[in-house]
């Protein structure tokens, strides 16, 4: 177990990924905040040269769009988000951490890769994995999908067109999404611990999202349920700490 030398906060580890001690006051205003995130119009268009000589072009939504959208919705719930670029034991690395005002946040560590030396290189790669993040950690739709060509090209640097967008269909089902939230409930019923049903929670955050948008009578009742469920597991805590 890793400890803050500071605070002496329990630090929950994952290989590129830390949290507080706790997420469900984060959890639930995320989820409230990605109820109201719009589908992001995607007006950049860039086209790019693979490395067999031939290409393609896919379209995103830059980082100027995704904070003008998304900033005053997590505001109004309570989130924050910084990012920080840093030098670490793996090289360059982004630090996004997403803050609530209850002090619970999550963190991610990204490796920050030039393909070539220089300020502005640098400045790209930054701004690149900035977006990458961001709508990592919030789970954002940012580009089109790409059925795995971007992942392997670099295109940090290529200047964006505009291009104009287009409606976007709901991608969830009521029906598909009761089903899930069913078997989401049934996995927090197994569970140990508060936090680990807490992670579940969130992990399924953009799902639990599209639900409360189209059965909020649903989405309430599961989120009382898994309420009772955390507070089965907090009390059954409590009660194995006083045999101790």
């Amino acid at each position: 177990m890793e400890f803050d030398e500071a605070t002496g906060e329990v630090l929950r580890t994952l290989p590129v990924m830390r949290t507080s001690k706790t997420l469900a006051e984060l959890g639930e205003a995320l989820s409230k905040a990605q109820a109201e995130f719009p589908i992001l119009p995607k007006t950049k268009k860039v086209k790019v040269n693979t490395h067999d000589g031939k290409g393609y072009t896919y379209s995103y939504a830059d980082l100027a769009l995704i904070l003008e959208t998304i900033l005053p919705i997590t505001s109004k719930n309570g989130l924050s988000v910084v990012q920080i670029p840093i030098i670490s034991d793996r090289g360059y690395t982004l630090v996004t951490r997403l803050l609530h005002v209850s002090g619970e946040w999550i963190e991610s560590e990204l490796p920050l890769k030039q393909q070539r030396d220089g300020a502005q290189a640098m400045g790209s790669a930054l701004t690149y994995m900035r977006r990458y993040a961001l709508s990592a950690m919030l789970c954002l739709a940012t580009d089109e999908d790409d059925d795995g060509q971007i992942a392997d090209t670099d295109h940090v640097g290529v200047e964006p067109q505009v291009q104009k967008g287009g409606a976007t269909k709901e991608p969830h089902a009521v029906d598909e999404l009761h089903i899930f939230i069913e078997e989401l409930l049934d996995k927090a019923r197994e569970k140990k611990t508060p936090l680990e049903v807490e992670k579940l929670w969130l992990a399924g955050a953009t799902k639990t999202s599209a639900l409360q948008r189209l059965d909020k009578k649903k989405f309430d009742a599961s989120v009382a349920e898994l309420k009772t469920i955390r507070e089965k597991l907090e009390q059954d805590a409590v009660a194995e700490s006083g045999d101790e």
